[in-house]
């Protein structure tokens, strides 16, 4: 059985990469819902075994000034490590 916790992470993570697959712009917009969704989360939501990648991928989520101004390979890696601890997420026991 799922916790209420884990499921509001599950469906924001998941938010996030349909953000990115799905929504509206370029990858640089669409990371920007897909950040949104993700800063809604908080640590302690997360599986105590993800929850240091959390941090890691928040922090640098947080250095960023404007998404706008982000390098196609700086965008990409960010949209990578969203995808990355989406699948780590789901594959959790």
């Amino acid at each position: 059985m799922v916790s209420e916790a884990s499921r509001h992470v599950i469906l924001q993570s998941f938010a996030a990469v349909r953000e990115l697959a799905l929504g509206a712009g370029d990858l640089r917009e669409r990371l920007e819902g897909a950040c949104a969704a993700l800063l809604t989360l908080e640590s302690r939501e997360t599986p105590d075994a993800l929850r240091d990648e959390f941090h890691a991928l928040l922090a640098d989520i947080m250095r960023i000034d404007d998404l706008s101004t982000l390098s196609d390979e700086a965008a990409l890696a960010i949209a990578a490590r969203i995808l990355a601890f989406h699948e780590r997420l789901l594959l959790h026991p």
